[in-house]
């Protein structure tokens, strides 16, 4: 499940992966690829997860699978009630 690849793949918040270019190094920057996190991120979007997963995302020991939550949450809910999400994040000084 999605949930679970988040928790053993997402390393970085990067939304993009710069692979190795086999092309001279002045096409380094075209060679940009979508990251983990934000492919599962997409993965989200289309399965329209529901609250309780959201909550559980939200709630979770890694930081990563947080984060994406919060993106998820910024991408696709209205700004009035992103503050109920977003508070108790706030003051997280996880790094």
């Amino acid at each position: 499940d999605t949930l679970n690849e988040i928790d053993s793949l997402v390393k970085s918040l990067n939304a993009y992966w710069y692979g190795k270019c086999a092309q001279p190094k002045e096409s380094f920057g075209l060679n940009k690829n979508p990251s983990t996190a934000f492919c599962l991120m997409y993965m989200l979007f289309r399965q329209k997860p529901k609250r309780r997963h959201i909550d559980r995302m939200l709630g979770h020991d890694n930081p990563y699978m947080r984060c994406v939550a919060l993106l998820y949450l910024r991408y696709c809910t209205e700004p009035k009630a992103l503050w109920h999400f977003f508070e108790d994040s706030l003051e997280d000084d996880t790094e």
